[in-house]
């Protein structure tokens, strides 16, 4: 049951295509559009806003979100997750591009300004408590005028005029008891006029907006008056030359306002039921989305459908193009959502979930093909030979359609095959008119002859009862007549002069009279009257008549001066009697003269090397090919111009034999699709120069540097960024196919690298230095921009070929030239000296020096161990100096606070007031009892640093669960730190690690670094202690505060005995961290410090976890395989921390 719902659907869809594509165009009014759809990267397929910027860069507003394109890649801007640095929404309804290059951006969420350069967003929306704010977030159309202004309209409130100056809004809403407001605050549309003033198109009637006055003029749907406008739901605006105002509406049709006599034309869909009438030229439909005037002036209507459609002013029509999916290059929906024309005129157009097509309204070529339900068509799209004659019709035979007469000054078609004629074969493969006006196909079985005025056929063919006679054979190619008006016929079994009187040959020519091959593709005759013969496989045949001589040219591989290919599709002469030949396998120059040919291929600028056709006008052959038609220049050799789809080509690929040339100038092209006509002479086209525009680079280590929208003048690359790749675009969008791109960089290349169509190149293992990276291209008319993009790179050495690398490398080496130099003049001094002395002085003198020198050294030894013994002594002295300041401190503070705490316990009881200081008593005993906790402390630490040093103290390690052990030591600790108003937190990423340790000591270091860390923190501020126990190897406590922090200077002595960072508001015996750190370093971790001054300070603990095989066993209790496995609650008192 579904799949027959699914094929009615089908088949309805297709009724409905075919017979709006019936009804579309007339025989020549063929566009090709390309199209980009979400398979492009298009993020979606409902296009409802297009636009280029001053870059050249093109933008599409859809669905879901905003695509950027260049040619070859589209770029998507969404809304992003938790930032304000995106778009606010994807649904995109409006977009627009002020004078200083910024978009704006409308969607359902408020108003975007998106700046390019710095990839920021600035959003305005609407605030209740604001009258100055945008009227409401629905945004529903962008117009910035010719003053710059720009003004908003909204689904809900009207319009809104942006006051850039202050960065706010002025309102324009619909105010009922003042009829100059506007009509309703549903807005859907607006456009500026020549005049300055803004039209405005809402849910209920067009409005005509004054700047100065700020006042609507009101237009409205009357139902008695035949001149007013027809609805009043507007959804498109637009101006023509003359300065009518044209309106679409939602279904009621397309209006014209004639603004001297204030009346509306009203243009409709037609209800006409006629079935003789074979076009309808109506508007298609009654529901207008969108409208364009392009430069031209030609009005383009956008419909819900029926497509796209345009009007024919001069004949009052609308010539129509809906969805068909039989026709390549048709436009892909009959839904049409805008319709935008770009700087090249390049119209674009933006459908509902068809993504957006382009196309060429200024197409030089007229395109003919053939239309399955228009009669006035051709009857078959494969052209295998096209004529025109003197009375302008142009003749074309197909492959299984006949022969077509087309008339173009009457718009009419009529077929002749098989089924209505007495014509020999469907299939024409050439066609020649003689002097008596016969049309002369070649067909495959034989030759048929055409009598233009009596329209009857004569079959000329072989006579299978005759085999003596001269009879054609079936498979002719080509038909040519020459000067003399001699009929050749060149077939798959050789070259036959024709007799036309009798349809026999004359004459016939095989290999054995001296063809190189029997398969003759194609016949011309030069200036000098030699035929040239183009065969296949058997290379180009010079022909004298006259003589019957032949004289073959073929390939010789490893010879550059030979043919390219003996693969022969079509001959013609220029102006300097050189003749270029049609190949399988480039372009041929042949000099008759030289009997050189010269060769030019893709490397040359072609845009295949696959010939099929080839036409001389003046300096220039007109070229088809497998992929196009392009023009060159036979004087400059070089291609001047390439024309493709968007050009009006019935398709990319053109078939050998025809093509032609008529005495008008027209040039014919048939192809696969239909065939096309161009008059060099009658068009005009202006080629302009593209844009140019480098685009993202990657490193080798996948870094992406955008080269457009660099902050600096240069690339700055490390010597490891010497491998990148970039990419670059042309924006030109006529065909992006046939975009061309060389590149060079400067200070490596030695000249241009041509790319061909590719847009991204790479280069790998530069050296370290200044570039200059360049790009030029050309668009698909050939036309380059030799200034194109460029861009400087440095890249830098690594440090060891630096600069001042080498200025360090010159000054070793010029100190050790010098210290070599002075050695020796001072080694020669010496010998002299000694020499002079062994001269003059005696073994004796020499005794003595040596007992002098001996008693000298002896002496400086001695004075060096004095030295040595006084610093010895002094660092002593300091030492003990330092420990006994900062013990007395120590021992004298809670000493004091003993005492006096005891003199005042002792008043009160004197005084006899036990009842009045009972309450006192229990707090002054418990600060006695926290003292003498302190007193304590200093004496344990003292005596365990003592005990450390000479190696007597001994840890009790046990397998402990370092979590829990941590969690309870820390909590112990909370409620003190709360009375000090500090938050101390605690976070782990384990439930528990077991490890092997002294639970004791372990907890007198960590509440030894919360003492410090509550020490230095501030009032209000946090402690945090991390566990991370995630790593099998080691587990990490952490202890961080955001107090005073430690300075740089302080912070590699923190570990040293007696050591403080800050003494002056801090006093203690700087004993704390040093046993803190000794204590670890006997269980095999680490300590270190991460602290930054004013931001606070990090102690790092690193535990081995499996650690029991590191402690010596002199040093630890016999406790090593015990395992606690829940941590007993830590009593912990505050005179502690």
């Amino acid at each position: 049951m579904i799949n027959k719902k699914r094929i009615l659907c089908l088949l309805l869809t297709f009724v409905i295509v075919i017979f709006n594509t019936g009804y579309t165009y007339a025989i020549e009014n063929y566009i090709n559009f390309m199209t980009l759809t979400e398979k492009d990267n298009l993020s979606q397929g409902t296009v409802r806003r297009i636009l280029q910027d001053k870059e050249g860069y093109m933008w599409f507003g859809t669905n879901d979100g905003l695509n950027k394109y260049n040619g070859n890649d589209i770029k998507v801007y969404k809304e992003g997750r938790f930032t304000q640095n995106s778009l606010p929404e994807n649904y995109i309804t409006a977009l627009n591009i002020d004078k200083d290059g910024m978009l704006w951006v409308g969607t359902s969420k408020g108003l975007t300004k998106f700046n390019q350069k710095r990839q920021d967003y600035s959003h305005f929306q609407f605030n209740s408590f604001d009258l100055k704010s945008i009227s409401s977030n629905k945004v529903e159309d962008i117009l910035i005028d010719r003053d710059g202004d720009m003004f908003i309209a909204t689904e809900d409130a009207g319009i809104n005029k942006f006051i850039k100056r202050k960065g706010h809004f002025k309102r324009y809403t619909n105010n009922p008891s003042n009829p100059k407001s506007i009509s309703n605050n549903r807005v859907n549309v607006m456009y500026e006029d020549k005049r300055g003033k803004i039209w405005v198109g809402t849910n209920y009637g067009l409005n005509e907006f004054d700047k100065k006055t700020e006042s609507f003029k009101h237009y409205k749907h009357d139902p008695n008056n035949p001149y007013s406008i027809s609805g009043n739901n507007i959804t498109a605006i637009t101006e023509d030359n003359k300065g009518n105002i044209w309106i679409g509406t939602e279904k009621d049709g397309l209006n014209k306002l004639d603004r001297n006599t204030g009346k509306f034309t009203v243009f409709k869909k037609s209800d006409n039921k006629n079935q003789d009438k074979k076009v309808d030229y109506s508007i298609g439909s009654n529901n207008i989305t969108s409208l364009l005037k392009d430069k031209s002036g030609t009005i383009w209507i956008g419909t819900t459908g029926a497509g796209l459609a345009f009007y024919d002013s001069e004949n009052n029509r609308f010539v129509k193009y809906s969805a068909d999916f039989n026709t390549p290059y048709g436009i892909m929906s009959s839904n049409i959502q805008t319709i935008y024309q770009d700087q090249n005129d390049i119209i674009w157009v933006g459908t509902q979930d068809s993504g957006v097509s382009r196309f060429n309204p200024n197409a030089p070529f007229s395109a003919y093909k053939k239309n399955i339900v228009f009669e006035d068509s051709l009857n078959d799209n494969v052209v295998l030979s096209v004529y025109k004659d003197e009375e302008g019709i142009v003749w074309a035979g197909t492959r299984e359609g006949g022969l077509n007469k087309v008339d173009l000054k009457n718009r009419k078609v009529k077929y002749y095959d098989t089924s209505n004629s007495k014509i020999g074969s469907n299939a024409i493969y050439s066609i020649h008119e003689d002097k008596k006006g016969i049309l002369w196909l070649g067909t495959d079985r034989g030759i048929s002859a055409f009598n233009k005025n009596t329209e009857e056929f004569k079959i000329y063919g072989n006579d299978y009862n005759n085999k003596s006679k001269l009879s054609i054979t079936d498979k002719v190619n080509t038909v040519y007549r020459d000067l003399e008006e001699n009929i050749w016929v060149g077939t798959r079994e050789g070259l036959y002069l024709l007799d036309e009187e009798t349809g026999k040959a004359k004459r016939k020519y095989t290999v054995s009279d001296g063809l190189s091959s029997d398969f003759i593709k194609t016949i011309y005759e030069d200036s000098d009257g030699i035929l040239w013969m183009g065969t296949i496989h058997g290379g180009l045949i010079r022909f004298n008549k006259y003589r019957n001589e032949f004289k073959t040219y073929q390939n010789v591989s490893g010879n550059n001066e030979s043919i390219s290919s003996n693969y022969i599709l079509d001959i013609t002469e220029d102006e300097e009697k050189n003749l270029w030949l049609a190949t399988d396998n480039g372009l041929n120059k042949f000099n008759k003269e030289t009997g050189v040919f010269d060769v030019f291929s893709e490397k040359d600028g072609l845009i295949t090397v696959t010939i099929r056709g080839i036409l001389a006008e003046g300096r220039y052959l007109w070229v088809s090919t497998a992929n196009g038609i392009f023009k060159f220049d036979t004087k400059l050799e070089k291609v001047v111009a390439n024309f493709d789809v968007m050009d009006g080509l019935q398709g990319k690929e053109f078939l050998s034999g025809s093509a032609y040339k008529s005495k008008d100038g027209d040039l014919i092209f048939g192809g696969t699709n239909g065939f096309n006509i161009v008059n060099p002479q009658k068009i005009d086209i202006q080629y302009k120069v593209p844009r140019v525009k480098l685009g993202v680079m990657k490193t080798h280590y996948d870094d992406d540097i955008d080269l457009e929208n660099l902050k600096q003048k240069e690339v700055e690359l490390s010597y490891r960024q010497n491998f990148f790749t970039f990419n670059f675009n042309v924006l030109d969008f006529k065909n992006t196919d046939n975009n061309r791109y060389k590149y060079m960089l400067e200070g490596f290349d030695d000249k241009w690298q041509d790319n061909g169509g590719r847009n991204y190149a790479s280069y790998t293992n530069l050296s370290p230095g200044k570039y200059v990276l360049k790009v030029k291209g050309a668009n698909s008319d050939g036309v380059w921009n030799d200034i194109g993009a460029s861009v400087k790179i440095k890249i830098n050495p690594p440090y060891w070929r630096t600069w001042w690398a080498y200025c360090i490398y010159i000054l070793i080496i010029i100190i050790i030239v010098y210290l070599s130099l002075n050695y020796v003049k001072l080694l020669g001094k010496m010998i002299s000296e000694k020499t002079s002395q062994l001269d003059k002085t005696n073994k004796y003198l020499m005794e003595e020096v040596e007992k002098r020198r001996k008693a000298e050294l002896v002496l400086k030894e001695k004075l060096k161990e004095n030295e040595e013994l006084f610093n010895e002594k002094m660092e002593i002295e300091k030492f003990r100096n330092d420990f006994f300041v900062n013990l007395s401190h120590e021992l004298r503070t809670p000493l004091n606070l003993i005492l006096g705490t005891l003199q005042v316990s002792k008043h009160y009881l004197k005084e006899d007031k036990i009842s009045y200081s009972s309450e006192k008593l229990g707090g002054h005993l418990d600060l006695i009892k926290k003292n003498c906790y302190r007193l304590q402390r200093v004496v344990n630490n003292i005596i365990d640093v003592s005990k450390i040093d000479s190696k007597q103290y001994k840890l009790n390690v046990k397998k402990v669960n370092i979590v829990s052990l941590v969690e309870e030591t820390v909590l112990s600790a909370t409620e003190y730190a709360r009375q000090k108003e500090l938050e101390l937190l605690i976070d782990t990423d384990v439930e528990e690690k077991y490890i092997y340790c002294d639970p004791v000591e372990i907890e007198r270091v960590v509440l030894n670094l919360i003492s410090n860390a509550l020490k230095f923190t501030p009032k209000n501020g946090n402690i945090w202690v991390d566990i991370l126990g995630e790593d099998d190897d080691y587990v990490s406590i952490s202890v961080k505060d955001n107090g005073m922090g430690i300075p740089k200077d302080k912070q590699k002595v923190i570990f040293e005995r007696f050591k403080q960072a800050d003494k002056k508001d801090y006093q203690g015996s700087g004993i704390g961290l040093s046993l803190t750190k000794s204590l670890i370093e006997m269980h095999g971790g680490s300590i270190e410090l991460v602290s930054e001054e004013n931001k606070g300070s990090e102690f790092i603990i690193k535990l081995p976890v499996n650690n029991e095989d590191i402690y010596d066993t002199d040093n630890i209790s016999s406790h090593i395989n015990e395992t606690i496995d829940e941590s007993t609650d830590v009593k912990v008192e505050m005179s502690e921390i």
